[in-house]
């Protein structure tokens, strides 16, 4: 599994004349290049997912139209891409999260159209971390009203099968829906939090009749009937003891019935640990990569939140520790995960179905 990130954005000014400055982080014929690297390597089927890809980059307006901005690629290179994963076993999915908008745009206005605290205010939060359990002050964004989940889905499919041109269409990235639930109390809705699960369970329903394949981000128990793939799954919540070195139930209930990934190795405090944890946890092999230099997103809000991203420096790095933990998976195949022990400070032990431990 790769997460490519393609182009982000900046209020800059020139001569005191304000203008949204985009710099690219990753063209589609790059990774085109990338996928072959990685073919050449026999690494197994690859599925890449995109963000940053249209016009308003990373920080998107509301994902109700899909288009592709020039900088980055076409949709004909695109379709190359995912013929290409597609011939050996992969896909392609494209960001599409419903729930999330930066800024507005698409015909998303935040003083309608997004959710509302129980006093009021428009809720607009920046991304939430499930250890610390805290909300950052960069790249906030607005929560979007449960209310629109289901026609945003829609309007957005019909726009991408209309300009596809091909009956083999991507899937679709519905991340966040994975590990955030959320109401809105305005005053003309009032949409509890059960109910907002009834309404991103519709999106899911209409984008799953077009026959279109849905990844998530974390996994809460409404997306699973509806997921390909689970990303960036937990393999522990904090550093203490009592959540460490608890059982992993998300794993045992998902192994040999899904495919899953645990978070990025190469933008983890600890990759090697990382990278143990998921082989340990029948995990597959994740990055996020762009294809150009890292010195593109210094000085800038990302800077913190991603670093060691260079596909030209690290993809084969990557490709040697997926060929490794492949290797164990296959020993492994889609046995039930049974058991987990922690034999030592150092040394843990993950048993399975058909007889095999790691």
């Amino acid at each position: 599994y790769l997460d490519y990130l393609c182009m982000i954005t900046e209020d800059a000014s020139i001569m005191g004349i304000s203008y949204t400055k985009k710099t690219v982080l990753s063209t589609i014929s790059e990774i085109i290049d990338s996928v072959e690297e990685m073919k050449k390597a026999n690494l197994g089927p690859i599925v890449i997912r995109l963000f940053g890809y249209a016009s308003d980059g990373f920080e998107h307006s509301a994902y109700n139209q899909f288009n592709i901005d020039k900088r980055v690629g076409t949709v004909k290179e695109l379709r190359q891409l995912n013929e290409i994963l597609e011939a050996g076993g992969g896909k392609l999915y494209l960001d599409a999260d419903v729930q999330f908008a930066y800024q507005k745009g698409n015909g998303f206005n935040p003083s309608n159209d997004a959710a509302r605290y129980l006093n009021r205010l428009i809720v607009c939060r920046g991304s939430y971390d499930i250890v610390t359990r805290k909300y950052s002050e960069t790249l906030r964004k607005y929560y979007i009203s449960p209310a629109n989940y289901e026609r945003y889905a829609s309007d957005y499919i019909n726009s991408l099968s209309n300009k596809w041109n091909s009956e083999s269409l991507p899937g679709v990235s519905y991340g966040s829906a994975g590990c955030v639930i959320g109401g809105d109390y305005s005053k003309k809705r009032e949409i509890d939090r059960s109910q907002s699960v009834a309404l991103l369970e519709k999106a899911f329903s209409s984008t799953e009749k077009k026959n279109i394949n849905m990844v998530f981000d974390n996994g809460n128990f409404y997306v699973l009937k509806y997921a390909s793939a689970l990303l960036n799954i937990p393999t522990e919540s904090s550093l203490y003891d009592s959540e460490s070195n608890s059982i992993p139930f998300v794993q045992m209930v998902l192994h040999g019935n899904m495919s899953y990934a645990a978070i990025p190795q190469n933008i983890s405090a600890n990759p090697n640990q990382t990278y143990l944890d998921s082989v340990l946890l029948g995990a597959s092999p994740y990055a996020c990569f762009i294809t150009k230099e890292d010195s593109l997103i210094f000085n800038t809000p990302y800077e913190t939140q991603w670093y060691s991203l260079s596909s030209a420096e690290r993809l084969n790095d990557f490709i040697k520790s997926a060929k490794a933990s492949q290797k164990i998976s296959a020993e492994i195949g889609n046995a039930t995960l049974t058991g987990y022990k922690q034999l030592s400070d150092a040394v843990k032990c993950s048993s399975f179905s058909n007889g095999k431990s790691i």
